[in-house]
This record gives C-alpha cells, sequence and structure tokens, in this order.
C-alpha cells in the first residue's frame, strides 16, 4: 500500500502546479486586456474553452507524478 502513495503525491502536487499557473496566466491575461474590465466570457475562452488549457492540466499531472516518483529517498537503516 506505501508504494502507491507516489501517485496521490504527484496529482496533489500537478493540481498544485496547476492551479499556481492557472492563476497567473488569468492574472496576466487580465492586466495585458486593453479594456478596463473583464467579462466572464472572456475568462471561459481563455480557460476551460482553451485546449491548450487542458494540455496543460494533463501535463501538469504528468509532471508532479514525474518529479515525485523520481524524488530520492532516505534508506531504511
Amino acid at each position: 500500500m506505501k508504494r502507491e502513495w507516489w501517485i496521490v503525491k504527484g496529482i496533489l502536487l500537478g493540481a498544485l502546479l496547476f492551479v499556481v499557473g492557472s492563476v497567473s496566466y488569468v492574472v496576466a491575461m487580465i492586466e495585458m486586456s486593453t479594456a478596463g474590465a473583464t467579462g466572464t466570457t472572456a475568462l471561459q475562452s481563455w480557460t476551460i474553452q482553451n485546449p491548450l488549457y487542458w494540455l496543460a492540466f494533463v501535463i501538469a499531472l504528468i509532471l508532479g507524478c514525474a518529479v515525485v516518483k523520481h524524488w530520492p529517498r532516505r534508506a531504511n537503516p
């Protein structure tokens, strides 16, 4: 059972990477918009309607799992 925990840790790390990246991306897009206000349709088109957004989600999960899987562990005495 203990060997499978790297999957849970990797998914959590990947989700955290994705959330931080998503917030940064949305803030940058709002700052770059020429209008003073940003509507919900613009936010949807930048995020959930964009296939690259979902590709970034999958890549973040894979990257999180890869980092956790290959992270060095302490040797058991």
